[in-house]
């Protein structure tokens, strides 16, 4: 008897470890989910008196934004249990009067406080007791229960004759009709059992709730998919140099057309590490001299392999030039900008301005900055030097002298054409130095104008007309004048005429726009756009409108004259005709010829529509693409082909109607 005990025990064991086995790999193969958030209800409980209790309700928000009851699931707690305690199924009960707050907590997730008001019990007045006339269930239309991953709390609420209500789901007898499909808890806690349909219902002191139908439905198991190629990048990685790195990434794709980067879960390899090695991680360092194909493996799949060739090390520097090699004298104040370029070992070079060190040997005549940038502090003169890792240039002499004074001014323009009231002109001033060198100094200077009624001029040298007459304008710095410069301000022109453009516009499809610009003539014989001051019309709306900015869109067919109107001058009509939208005639797919497809790799087909008005466009992701022979070829919505096995297929491509010539594709073995 103990023998067969003990072969009873063993099988049973048995039975409880393969259960493991295959709940750890049907859990490993869903998606995981983490909670976000956690609930309590109701978060503003009404006051409770003491001895009576209050339900609460937790629910959880996970990372997919799904929820869940987690009612029994969660720690509940009580910050003042001298005035309210909580017990595990979340029922809370009035000790004494005060406030306690109410959490809920799971996986590190804790809940808002709900506040709970704990109210002296009042003295019982001799009134006999109400008696309970119904039963309401919530949720009275409960979403489906997933079995095995979610329950449903339910609530009991009773309705007494004196038309009060209470919470009664831990008093109340709860009821599944089907507990094969569903079990509820004393406490209203229904649990999915299998698939199926189970009635819920909560009676007590002879009082039966309305029926809660309750859906159960089994939980989904999601396939995991497999892996079906691997690619590595770089695909053509630049040389390596000996003794340097070269990161490489492996890019897996899976049977659902899903990527994900395995760098780290495959295995690397170098078929030849005397030339470059690989780690684990996928960073190649080259060793010498050759070249080395890079795979990458995992479940069987391996990569197409990456060349990488390994050259020798990158060259040292040999020596340094400053250019200019003779820079001119630098006057007190001013600025030199140097450069430094390398000659290497092999003899190419480089320019290294900014990183080489700069030195000046008399900085109180000349500093130089970190980017070569010298600066004249003083007369005298100093020798400039460029060097980095143990190398230094010749040196370049460079002279400060004194800075020059300012000779005269000159303003531009000398002659300025007649300016409107209310327009502007921008004038420059040019200072002209004792040693002939120039430099603008328009916002150095004091400007003037002779006569402020007509002209005006900011410190910027910008001049506007305020009203008809003539305006000297003068620059003065450091007690140096300019000559002064007539500036005639004239009347402001009148509209003279308006001309459209296009004058001759193409045909209009029905539904689409074309955009006018009017252009304004005046007075003076300038010209302005006046395209979004102009009124708009059009002499036939039915046919074509025309916006306020100019954009005129075909409405239906037939023609409309556009005109442009401003300040009683009106352009003349421009005739806009309006045709019907073009349709479809013919799709041509190219390639029309393409080269053999090995198995596994892909063609990229275009369709190119040509419609009734002889225009054509490229409609490849518009079109339906099939292929005759899928076993041979597949051939996506984008118009991607893919060899699949040996064999040829007819690529066709169609839309509203039409369908192109079938294009031969043939796959071969690779």
């Amino acid at each position: 008897m103990k023998k067969l005990r003990f072969i009873g025990l063993c099988f049973i064991i048995a039975i409880i470890a393969a259960l493991t086995v295959v709940m750890a790999s049907c859990t490993s193969a869903t998606t995981s989910v983490t909670l976000s958030s956690i609930a309590v209800s109701p978060i503003s409980p009404s006051a409770l008196a003491v001895g009576s209790t209050q339900t609460f309700t937790a629910t959880a928000t996970y990372s997919d934004n799904s929820t869940e009851n987690v009612s029994y699931q969660v720690t509940w707690s009580s910050d003042t249990p001298a005035v309210a305690t909580i017990n595990s199924s979340g029922v809370a009960s009035g000790i004494a009067a005060g406030t306690a707050n109410i959490t809920a907590s799971l996986s590190g997730v804790t809940s808002a406080v709900a506040g709970l008001t704990v109210t002296a019990a009042t003295v019982a007045v001799q009134v006999p007791p109400p008696t309970l006339s119904s039963i309401a269930i919530s949720p009275p239309a409960p979403s489906n229960l997933v079995v095995g991953s979610s329950q449903m709390q339910f609530t009991a609420t009773g309705t007494y004759s004196d038309g009060s209500t209470a919470n009664i789901s831990s008093q109340v007898t709860w009821t599944s009709d089907t507990p094969a499909a569903a079990t509820i808890s004393s406490t209203g806690l229904a649990t999915g059992v299998a698939a199926g349909t189970a009635n819920i219902t909560a009676a007590m002191s002879g009082v039966t709730s309305p029926v809660v139908n309750l859906t159960t439905t089994a939980a989904v198991v999601v396939q995991a998919p497999t892996l079906s190629s691997i690619a590595i990048a770089p695909a053509s990685p630049a040389s390596l140099v000996v003794g340097s790195t070269q990161q490489f990434m492996a890019t897996g794709t899976y049977s659902d057309n899903s990527t994900a980067v395995i760098s780290s879960q495959v295995t690397w390899a170098s078929d030849t590490p005397a030339a470059a090695t690989i780690s684990s991680t996928g960073l190649a360092t080259g060793v010498a001299i050759g070249t080395a194909n890079i795979t990458a493996a995992m479940s069987g799949i391996i990569s197409s392999s990456v060349n990488l060739p390994v050259v020798t090390p990158a060259p040292t520097l040999a020596s340094i030039a400053i250019s200019p090699a003779s820079p001119a004298s630098l006057a007190a104040g001013s600025t030199q900008q140097f450069t430094a370029t390398g000659t290497y070992s092999n003899a190419s070079t480089a320019i290294i301005t900014s990183q080489i060190t700069w030195a000046s040997s008399n900085i109180t005549a000349v500093t130089i900055s970190s980017t070569g940038l010298a600066t004249g502090a003083a007369t005298g003169t100093a020798n400039i030097t460029a060097s980095v890792s143990g190398i230094t240039s010749p040196s370049v002499s460079l002279s400060v002298i004194a800075a020059p004074t300012l000779a005269s001014i000159a303003i531009a323009p000398a002659s300025p054409v007649n300016l409107v009231v209310g327009s502007t002109q921008q004038f420059t001033a040019t200072g002209t130095y004792s040693n002939a060198s120039t430099a603008v100094i328009t916002s150095q200077v004091t400007w003037a104008s002779s006569n402020n009624t007509v002209a005006t001029v900011s410190s910027t040298g910008l001049a506007t007309g305020v009203a008809v007459g003539t305006a000297n304008i003068t620059a003065v710095m450091s007690g140096i004048s300019s000559p002064p410069v007539s500036l005639p301000v004239i009347a402001v022109p009148t509209l003279s005429s308006i001309a459209i453009a296009p004058a001759s516009p193409a045909n209009l499809v029905v539904g689409s726009t074309q955009q006018f610009t009017a252009t304004g003539t005046y007075s003076n014989a300038s010209t302005a756009v006046i395209t979004s001051q102009v009124t708009w019309a059009s002499s036939n709306s039915t046919s074509a409108t025309i916006s306020s900015t100019g954009l005129a869109a075909g409405v239906a067919v037939g023609t409309a004259n556009i005109t442009a109107v401003m300040s009683g001058v009106s352009s003349p009509p421009v005739s806009l005709p309006v045709i019907a939208v073009p349709t479809l005639s013919s799709i041509a797919i190219t390639p029309s010829s393409p080269a053999n497809l090995a198995v596994g790799a892909t063609q990229q087909f275009i369709a190119t529509g040509t419609y009734s008005n002889a225009t054509t466009a490229v409609i490849t992701s518009q079109v339906t693409w099939a292929s005759s022979n899928s076993t041979g070829a597949t051939i996506s919505s984008t118009g991607l082909a893919t060899g699949v096995a040996v064999g040829t297929a007819n690529i066709t491509a169609a839309l509203s109607g039409v369908s192109s010539p079938p294009v031969i594709i043939t796959v071969a073995t690779p």
